[in-house]
């Protein structure tokens, strides 16, 4: 009996606060060391108003169970918000659902 690959593999959607920026590109690092995970919310800027500052930094990658199950323990604060394709989001749908728009959009 073989491994169904795709069902192994996900698409995640993260937001984060401001304030938690430096430090989830450091989580980010354990849980995806091959893809230069310490930048990974740096380039989608939100906020409420979809205008600068932001106030919230987002990022999507390809994710393995191995990674998803990283991600949800990280995820445990309100700051930090994780939303996957298995669950019926985009990143568009995740960072509505937060009540951001991406700057400059």
């Amino acid at each position: 009996m073989g491994h169904n690959i795709v069902s192994n593999i996900d698409c995640a959607h993260l937001i984060v606060t401001a304030a938690e920026q430096v430090a989830s590109n450091a989580a980010a690092i354990a849980w995806d060391p091959d893809a230069g995970a310490g930048d990974w919310f740096i380039k989608v800027r939100l906020s409420a108003d979809g205008e600068e500052p932001a106030t919230h930094y987002g990022a999507s990658s390809v994710v393995t169970r191995g990674m998803k199950i990283a991600i949800d323990a990280w995820k445990s604060a309100p700051d930090k918000r994780a939303y996957y394709d298995s669950g019926g989001y985009t990143f568009g749908s995740a960072a509505a659902d937060a009540g951001l728009i991406v700057i400059g959009s």
